[in-house]
């Protein structure tokens, strides 16, 4: 499993505890309409916790696998779990949320270009590092740089995702609704599991020197434009193979999980009339009297 899933996982046994925490603070006593700010605050402390897990493993150089853990990576699953909590504030909450869902779906093309501009900021000004030049190490610049790189392609993942998030209309909503897009959305995740060993088996040769060879070596082979090859080369396997994950393990258990949930419905109607009734006499034996 790649360095990024690692942190994915732990981010997924983490988010339920997460949960409960924030219900535990809503529940002494926070003012209902106001559970968006506390949880805003939480999330802003685990961003803070990223932060500092970043610098700290830049300056003591530790392992670069460790900068892809949860600790390392928080500010980005923030990021995610923010447009949430906007959306879904927006949707039945304060003004406000509502005010910023709006402007991000009257003005989606220029988020979309704001995200573009971060993202080559991030990766052309604040470079670390590049799979297809072969530059060893990750560490060979400042600590601002590696903080501005690692936060900068957050904040395009951030605005990448805003306009399909917040917002009911617009040209991106619109433009995401096609239909290959929308496939293409179903298998993402293994897209982005896959993706990178694949793009470092594309792109280099003896990136896996136990299959075969170990990569094609495109990037030696393309003399021109190798990034782009490079990424249209990965974009199309990385589709087959998330394609064929998705159809061959994913689904078979979310149906599992489908038919799990069915019947678990059917027995809830089963008992629920029961309930009610149970509920309701003592109601109306109180109006009656």
């Amino acid at each position: 499993m790649g360095w990024p899933s690692r942190g994915v996982c732990a981010f997924y046994l983490f988010l339920p505890f997460f949960a409960a925490f924030v219900a535990w603070l809503v529940a002494r006593g926070v003012n209902p309409l106001r559970w968006w700010q506390v949880e805003a605050l939480v999330l802003a402390a685990f961003a803070c916790v990223s932060v500092v897990a970043q610098v700290y493993i830049h300056d003591h150089t530790a392992p670069y696998w460790v900068a892809n853990t949860l600790a390392g990576t928080s500010e980005w699953f923030v990021a995610g779990m923010a447009l949430a909590v906007v959306s879904v504030a927006a949707h039945d909450g304060p003004g406000r949320a509502r005010r910023l869902s709006g402007m991000v779906e009257r003005w989606s093309w220029l988020v979309w270009l704001a995200a573009v501009l971060a993202f080559l900021a991030a990766t052309r000004v604040f470079d670390v590092r590049d799979l297809t030049s072969g530059r060893p190490g990750v560490y060979g610049v400042s600590t601002a740089t590696w903080l501005a790189n690692h936060t900068g392609l957050g904040v395009a993942a951030a605005l990448l995702l805003a306009p399909a998030v917040l917002g009911a209309r617009g040209p991106v909503r619109w433009l995401l609704s096609w239909k290959p897009l929308a496939w293409l959305g179903l298998i993402s995740y293994g897209v982005y599991l896959w993706h990178f060993p694949l793009a470092a088996w594309l792109g280099l040769k003896g990136a896996y020197p136990k299959l075969h060879g170990g990569g094609l070596g495109l990037v030696q082979r393309v003399h021109t434009q190798p990034t782009l090859v490079l990424f249209f080369a990965t974009l199309a396997v990385s589709t087959v193979v998330a394609a064929a994950s998705y159809y061959i393990l994913e689904l078979p258990f979310l149906r599992l999980k489908d038919r799990r949930g069915s019947r678990t419905s059917g027995q809830a109607s089963i008992v629920r009339p029961a309930a009610r009734v149970a509920v309701d006499e003592p109601a109306s034996g109180g109006i009656d009297r």
